[in-house]
């Protein structure tokens, strides 16, 4: 995992165990605008994957609209994943490619973890044997709710209402010297939008392949 000490980003706010990190203007006002608008033909309502049929459901959880974009499927795709490289240090094969989704009024995303957790069900399991865990996650705010719609950590007590262009960074997973362990305390949510929409982008980092 990259060292959170080693940034040459101006930090916003900082927390320890897990590191969370809020970094203001990682993104452009164009980057936000053209993400936004190259997304809005491709929106579908968010699906989860349920492990006892196999099949793609609709999501009770995250009620949202959402997208992706391939590796380097355009300008401002490539830019936000070469920034990602060349200030945390995670290469292309490490990130996974880009999500997009929308949230509308009274639309939100219950509290969860990225981190895979094979007991839950075969797709968790083959994921993470083929792909390797999911160790953090970048959170980009290319649109903020007029009201609510912020993002939470329950377990930390924080609550962060960014601005456009800004990214929540955290770590899914706590190293250890020889190995990891998963890092509960990286359980986190969308609360409901109340006013407005709310438009963010994520963007998720696997183990690196030995």
């Amino acid at each position: 995992m990259t060292s959170l000490d080693n940034l040459t980003l101006p930090v916003r706010l900082r927390a320890n165990e897990p590191g969370i990190l809020l970094i203001e203007n990682f993104l452009s006002p164009e980057d936000c605008a053209e993400l936004m608008n190259l997304s809005l033909p491709h929106l579908k309502p968010s699906m989860i994957y349920n492990s006892q049929t196999g099949s793609l459901e609709p999501s009770t959880t995250r009620t949202s609209h959402g997208t992706f974009f391939d590796w380097g499927a355009n300008a401002v795709v490539s830019r936000i994943e070469a920034k990602i490289t060349n200030h945390f240090g995670y290469h292309l094969e490490q990130q996974e490619c880009i999500q997009i989704q929308r949230y509308r009024v009274n639309q939100e995303y219950k509290p969860h973890w990225d981190y895979y957790q094979p007991h839950l069900g075969s797709d968790n399991a083959e994921s993470l044997r083929n792909k390797g865990q999911r160790i953090a996650t970048f959170l980009f705010y290319l649109q903020p709710a007029k009201q609510g719609g912020g993002t939470v950590f329950p377990e930390m007590g924080l609550h962060f209402t960014p601005k456009a262009g800004s990214l929540i960074y955290f770590e899914n997973i706590k190293q250890l010297p020889e190995d990891f362990e998963l890092q509960p305390l990286s359980l986190h949510g969308g609360v409901p939008v109340l006013e407005g929409e709310k438009w963010i982008a994520t963007k998720w980092i696997r183990q690196p392949k030995c």
